[in-house]
């Protein structure tokens, strides 16, 4: 009976568990359909307040879902849309980090979510230069969720001139392009294009010409600077990876385009690198006109006048071009200082001729006591940079006599920041490179003198490394020699470790990178601190092919390729060693893909 009793009980309760269970959630609503957006932006121009409000909270609530069609209307005609439309795009939270990315770009990207427009920017730049294409995600991102559309194309240009060398590269493109998501911006459809493009190995003529053409307009309309820049970076992927250059239709807007950039406001930063960049292409008339409007607007800049003045001397034309030389100097003035500035501004740009000249003669006739100086040192690195090692020895020779000057006098300051025995160390270097150049034998004990003279002289330890036999007497003393600099290096590096990564040395890192790299020790550890040199000092060139040589030194070739293309492309001076060392990656790279290709089987 008991146990009748316990069964009714037990049926009760459960049939209660049963009745009182909740009724399972309904599915979750579909998402809103474009119609629908784009019907809740057309009502934030409504004439009813309330309605308008409403718009704009449902708006917000779907957050990035939204984001395009708002971006659409911020740039309409509608002044009451563009404004609400603006408004929401500030409030609306953007996914801009990702989990587990690696640094820096991790710290970037924290960074980017509450940046003014100008540490955007820089941000954007040093996304493109991060190595292994760690940052070209980050950079989609940025192309699918900026609101200002100039840093949005910004960051597409970034990841279509990233170096894509090998099969890893381009996987990371496609990755990289999943990130846009289906967005309709115009940036956007720019990166589908080409990596369509590149996988199909065609370029459209008629789907560029109209990129190019769109932002052709966009130029003339909007007058914005960074625009201009981003027509450069776009053009060059058009002439450099896609074969568009000899298309009729396409070299037409190509020219429109550059008309646009000349006629847009510029800094004067910016005019030296848009009047460079012509010079490159050869667009002497469109040159000329840019430092016709310079002359015009009462902005006359006298690197503008060498920039031509290196066309007239390109194109034969030397008269004109000395002439005109001559009267950018008198721009400048008689001022000594002012004109070593000059011909440091023109080294930046290349323009190794010109400089030389002012260094030259500045160096002969300086009543200054520190000009003569400035100008032999910076003379004797860009002719060392050019391997003319007899003119560069000469060169640190003369600075070595005005230093030895200065000490005997009792004016030591005169000096600055160079000691007599690195220019004592520079000039054996240079005695020693030219004597391999004409006998093809290194001086070896030449070299050893010039290590000695100067520790801290990295590239002489190199090139002793290089120069003796492994397993040789003169190979162990080069190999201690180079472990005592290393350690000198590896000090300052520890005794900066508690202070914040921003706070310590980029070079010290860097040094001891290249130094590794270039003889014998860590190679990985050597890549590690290179790295750690460019998280504190990004998109340094020097440094850019610091890491390119380590790559070098582990046998990945292709990453090696992709450092040495950011660094030729960076603002470094003496590029030469740069491009030579390009060259070898190049090389190597190009031959270990050969290697690792199946061979066919003879019939």
């Amino acid at each position: 009976m008991r146990g009748w009793r316990w069964g009714i009980v037990a049926w009760v309760l459960l049939r209660g568990l049963v009745v009182a269970a909740p009724p399972e959630a309904d599915p979750s609503p579909p998402p809103p359909s474009d119609e629908q957006i784009q019907r809740l932006v057309q009502q934030l121009g409504a004439d009813d307040y309330f309605v308008r409000q409403d718009a704009q909270e449902r708006l917000l609530e779907l957050g990035a879902a939204a984001f395009d069609h708002l971006i659409r209307a911020a740039e309409g005609s509608d002044l009451e849309i563009a404004a609400r439309a603006r408004f929401l795009l500030r409030k609306i939270p953007i996914p801009w980090q990702k989990p587990n990315e690696p640094e820096p770009v991790a710290s970037w990207m924290e960074q980017y979510a509450g940046a003014l427009p100008q540490r955007r920017i820089e941000i954007i730049r040093h996304l493109g230069t991060v190595h292994e294409g760690q940052g070209l995600a980050a950079l989609c991102r940025v192309v699918r969720y900026e609101a200002d559309s100039a840093l949005a194309r910004l960051a597409a240009v970034q990841v279509l001139r990233y170096p894509r060398p090998s099969a890893k590269y381009q996987r990371l493109f496609v990755q990289a392009v999943d990130e846009l998501e289906g967005s309709q911006r115009v940036a956007s459809s720019w990166l589908r294009l080409a990596l369509h493009s590149e996988q199909q190995q065609h370029w459209d003529p008629k789907a560029w010409t109209q990129v190019v053409q769109e932002h052709a307009q966009r130029i003339g309309h909007q007058q914005h600077p960074l625009l201009v820049e981003v027509g450069q970076e776009l053009l060059e992927y058009c002439w450099a990876v896609a074969p568009l250059a000899r298309e009729e239709r396409f070299a037409a807007v190509a020219q429109q385009a550059c008309e646009a950039m000349v006629n847009c406001p510029l800094s004067r930063t910016q005019r030296r690198r848009l009047a460079w960049w012509l010079l490159q292409h050869r667009k002497s008339h469109l040159l000329e006109e840019l430092c016709q409007l310079a002359q015009r607007s009462n902005k006359d800049d006298p690197v503008l006048q060498f920039l031509l003045a290196e066309d007239y001397r390109l194109r034969g034309k030397s008269q004109q071009a000395q002439a005109l030389a001559q009267k950018a100097l008198a721009q400048v003035g008689v001022g000594e200082i002012e004109r070593i500035g000059l011909a440091d501004d023109l080294l930046s740009l290349e323009l190794e001729h010109w400089a030389t000249g002012i260094y030259r003669e500045l160096l002969e006739r300086s009543q200054q006591p520190r000009v003569p100086l400035f100008a032999a040192v910076r003379l004797g690195h860009m002719l060392l940079d050019q391997q003319r090692f007899a003119e560069a020895a000469e060169a640190f020779q003369r600075a070595i006599s005005i230093t030895q000057e200065n000490l005997r006098n009792g004016r030591p300051r005169l000096n600055g920041p160079f000691t007599l025995s690195e220019l004592q160390a520079y000039a054996l270097y240079c005695q020693a490179l030219d004597r391999k150049q004409k006998t093809g034998q290194a001086d070896v004990e030449m070299l050893f003198r010039a290590a000695a003279t100067y520790n801290l002289h990295l590239d002489a330890l190199i090139e002793l490394y290089r120069a003796t036999a492994p397993d040789s007497p003169q190979r162990r003393r080069c190999v201690q020699m180079i472990r005592a600099t290393a350690a000198q290096i590896e000090h300052t590096i520890r005794s900066a470790q508690r202070l914040p990564l921003v706070a310590r040395s980029a070079s010290s890192y860097n040094r001891w990178a290249w130094l590794i790299a270039n003889t014998d020790g860590d190679f990985q550890l050597a890549k590690r601190r290179s790295q750690i040199s460019l998280q504190i000092a990004p998109g340094q060139g020097a440094y850019l092919d610091t890491l390119g040589r380590c790559y070098y030194a582990l046998g990945q070739y292709d990453d090696a390729v992709v450092m040495q293309l950011l660094a030729v492309r960076s603002d470094s001076w003496f590029k030469h060693q740069m491009r030579r060392q390009l060259r070898l990656f190049q090389k190597a790279l190009v031959q270990s893909s050969n290697a690792s290709q199946p061979q066919n089987a003879s019939p």
